[in-house]
């Protein structure tokens, strides 16, 4: 199973690559409703995807609301230390079908993470307003 783990963290580690460099652009869109079915409990505002090999990727930033937990569940955890509910968020990425549904998700990770920075930067165009601003100032 390692391997298994080891293969989609260099698989996005690659698309990360290719994402700072340029070569693989993504767009956003509209996110499907279903990804906001639950309003109160999650939150998905922006969706981007790319093809890669033939494939469709869908990226996107997951908001969910996490309640207490129902402490004869608790197996003796103590949860008093946090505030509940709280907000929190995860970057999802998943591999869409030829119906741009979504069979399969990539497990969460940090590199989940620094790709949807990466996606971000390119799609707002922030080095190209960096590298105007730099020109004017020269």
């Amino acid at each position: 199973m390692a391997s298994d783990k080891n293969k989609w963290i260099d698989a996005v580690g690659k698309l990360l690559q290719l994402t700072q460099q340029g070569s693989l652009k993504w767009e956003p869109v509209k996110p499907p409703a279903h990804l906001n079915a639950e309003l109160n409990n999650s939150r998905v505002d922006v969706v981007y995807e790319t093809n890669y090999k033939d494939r469709t990727l869908r990226l996107y930033e997951k908001r969910y609301k996490v309640d207490k937990p129902n402490p004869s569940f608790s197996l003796g955890v103590r949860f008093d230390q946090q505030e509940y509910p709280y907000w929190t968020s995860r970057a999802v990425l998943e591999l869409l079908d030829e119906n741009e549904l979504s069979p399969w998700a990539f497990p969460n990770s940090q590199i989940l993470n620094d790709l949807l920075e990466a996606v971000r930067y390119q799609v707002s165009g922030v080095k190209d307003f960096l590298n105007e601003i730099l020109a004017e100032a020269s």
